[in-house]
């Protein structure tokens, strides 16, 4: 049986055409805060907002930095900034789940798209998952159109299934097998 986390760890840095995704640092505090403290990305996670840079550092430390393998920043490759992160956390030895944010800014240029096929790539072709698997919110019909871009169908909807303050959501359900993917040549 291979090894997931050390196929992980060999692969902490992968690149794309526009895209560098490598590890995320306390130097990148000010990108992240960026998308961290804007509530129209906010709505969409179930993390709080970032009150302020140390709301972030502490986030940076204890997601990013604590269990590092598998959680990518997003990187453009012309002006070395982060406009985003990605992460991909294994369930089980065949399936893993893709989650992922961008700032605002940055929206509607393929960039997710982009790190997110290089993610599930890495998935099939590295790790040899079986399923890879991502859920929005039923409102953000951006990531949805992300998850079918990269080739995902949508399996279902878990109602009331994130809590946010006192209201539940409904979050919807993608996933790409491991043939599909064959068998789509998405890469």
């Amino acid at each position: 049986m291979q090894d997931i986390y050390l196929l992980l760890a060999e692969n902490n840095r992968l690149e794309t055409e526009h895209l560098i995704l490598r590890p995320v640092t306390l130097a990148d505090a000010p990108d992240i805060y960026e998308i961290g403290s804007n509530p129209n990305i906010i709505k969409y996670v179930s993390y709080a907002i970032h009150q302020d840079l140390e709301d972030t550092r502490r986030s940076i430390a204890n997601h990013f930095m604590r269990h590092p393998l598998g959680k990518y920043g997003i990187i453009l490759k012309k002006n070395q900034r982060l406009v985003g992160t990605i992460d991909l956390m294994i369930k089980s030895q065949n399936v893993a789940e893709i989650g992922y944010q961008l700032n605002e800014k940055f929206h509607r240029q393929g960039i997710m798209t982009e790190a997110a096929g290089k993610i599930v790539q890495l998935s099939f072709e590295k790790l040899k998952m079986k399923r890879v698997f991502a859920t929005c919110l039923t409102s953000n019909i951006a990531s949805s159109g992300v998850m079918k871009k990269i080739g995902m169908t949508q399996e279902g909807t878990l109602r009331g299934q994130l809590k946010k303050g006192n209201y539940f959501y409904d979050m919807d359900v993608y996933s790409l097998l491991s043939d599909e993917y064959k068998n789509k040549n998405i890469s």
